[in-house]
């Protein structure tokens, strides 16, 4: 089991832990989500599957809080059965 793998399932089952936007980044990055922080020192992030089919924002501020992490792990998810 990867890296990006263990923090995900990490993150299914604790939502509430201490999340920071690089755990949230290592899994993007590991399933080919497109992700970018908009310019103008905004605290969001967007996350977007390559086909553009799904899209899921992340507040970046420390710590990540839960509501966030559970639409992200839906949304990588829907990621990983496209």
């Amino acid at each position: 089991m990867s890296k990006a793998q263990k923090i995900l399932e990490k993150m299914r089952h604790n939502p509430k832990a201490d999340w920071t936007i690089e755990h949230v980044r290592t899994v993007a990055n590991a399933y080919d989500v497109i992700w970018d922080r908009p310019s103008g020192g905004s605290s969001h992030e967007t996350y977007r599957s390559k086909s553009g089919s799904f899209r899921v924002t992340v507040v970046a501020k420390k710590p990540i809080k839960p509501i966030y992490i559970k639409f992200f792990v839906e949304f990588i998810d829907k990621v990983k059965k496209e």
